[in-house]
């Protein structure tokens, strides 16, 4: 076990010394999760996702009803419902990119206060797209709250009135009164607060697509030494290939969990992304890396020459990397290919990242993500493993 950690701590201290290795390990993922996740939280300010909110009815009851919505939703500064003045903006945002969602509350809405509306078409409409699911789970949310804030008001103003009919002027006057006292409840979710930012999902997900590419370049070294004559000269010497194996393949592995959890440490220093609990992350990143690590060196030992191999791992990156959703939002793909996305290795380690960062979750929400990694690398890896014993046992 010496001779192989021996051969590790060479091998680690070589690939550091290799400014292609520092680039590939450390320098591109911190920048490109530095760039994807300012690009989508770019109006991080305004929230990344924004529900705009337009009031036709424009009554005092449709705008306590509003006011009673967006002061009691707990959303935080990540979430974001906005007013705009009327309908035309409200799709005009939506279809832009502007707003994930619209909510338009139409005219007639107050008369569901005194029961005048029933059987009158849809008061409050959500203008939604099957293609941005966290924001279409979000208007709809809204449009039950308004509903909701009806029924309950509804008990107010006939309390208020004890006559049979209630008239506008008084739904009017009972609006404006609810409108100036607060919400009798805040719902808080401290899950989804501004520290919780998008670089908790970029990060990783930037860090595993060069993740991907690193450990290519670490096992390709492997052929490159079968070509030199390195691999002949150590099979030479009175150590074991077993052990020549594992130090190789355990300095690939070392260097590749290390560029993660720097990618881990820098954007939660420099940038206050949050990834989840510490134990957690370690858990996933080591799974990650060993899933990834399995395909990334049976690719190698299946290719005849390092060109072979350098295309063959930037193509599988890429494809692996878009199918995963390694590139979008957490949520923002079509149905079909958030199905797809957990075909990938990718896809199941980013739903764990997403678990800890976006959700709040713990060690036990990423069991299901820890199981299909860790069966990813023990499948993929313990053939990659033989075919490279039997590679090195040629030379």
């Amino acid at each position: 076990m010496g001779t192989a950690l021996l051969i590790a701590r060479h091998d680690l201290r070589r690939r550091l010394r290799d400014r292609t290795a520092i680039v590939t390990a450390f320098i591109a993922p911190l920048v490109m999760a530095s760039i994807v996740g300012f690009a989508f939280g770019r109006t991080s300010g305004a929230g990344f996702l924004r529900v705009a909110i337009a009031d036709e009815d424009r009554t005092a009851a449709s705008a306590g009803a509003i006011d009673n919505v967006i002061a009691s939703a707990g959303l935080g500064k990540v979430f974001v419902l906005a007013r705009v003045p009327d309908e035309a903006t409200a799709r005009a945002q939506f279809r832009s990119g502007a707003a994930g969602s619209a909510v338009v509350v139409h005219r007639g809405f107050s008369g569901l206060f005194n029961g005048q509306a029933q059987g009158t078409p849809v008061l409050v409409e959500a203008i939604t797209s099957d293609h941005r699911t966290y924001a279409q789970q979000v208007a709809q949310s809204v449009v039950r709250a308004l509903y909701g804030v009806v029924s309950s008001n509804a008990l107010a103003v006939r309390t208020a009135y004890t006559t049979v009919t209630v008239t506008p002027a008084q739904v009017e006057a009972v609006g404006a009164a609810a409108r100036a006292q607060p919400p009798p409840m805040r719902i808080v979710d401290d899950g989804i607060q501004p520290r919780k930012s998008l670089l908790g999902y970029f990060g990783p997900a930037m860090a595993i697509v060069f993740l991907f590419l690193g450990i290519g370049a670490g096992a390709r070294s492997l052929l490159g030494e079968r070509d030199t004559g390195t691999l002949a000269r150590l099979k030479a010497a009175p150590i074991g290939m077993g052990r020549v194996v594992a130090g190789k393949v355990g300095a690939v592995l070392a260097l590749a969990m290390l560029s993660i959890v720097v990618v881990w440490v820098a954007t939660t220093v420099a940038f206050g992304a949050y990834w989840g609990p510490a134990l957690a992350v370690l858990a996933l990143c080591a799974a990650t890396v060993l899933a990834f690590g399995g395909i990334a060196l049976l690719l190698t030992v299946s290719s005849k020459t390092p060109a072979q191999s350098d295309a063959t791992m930037a193509i599988v990156a890429f494809v692996l990397a878009l199918l995963g959703g390694n590139f979008f939002p957490p949520g923002s793909l079509p149905p079909l290919l958030q199905r797809l996305a957990l075909a990938t290795p990718n896809g199941w380690a980013l739903q764990g990242f997403g678990n800890l960062a976006l959700d709040q979750g713990g060690f036990r929400d990423i069991v299901p993500a820890l199981v299909v990694l860790l069966l990813i690398g023990a499948a993929v890896g313990g053939v990659a493993l033989t075919r490279l014993r039997s590679l090195v046992e040629m030379t």
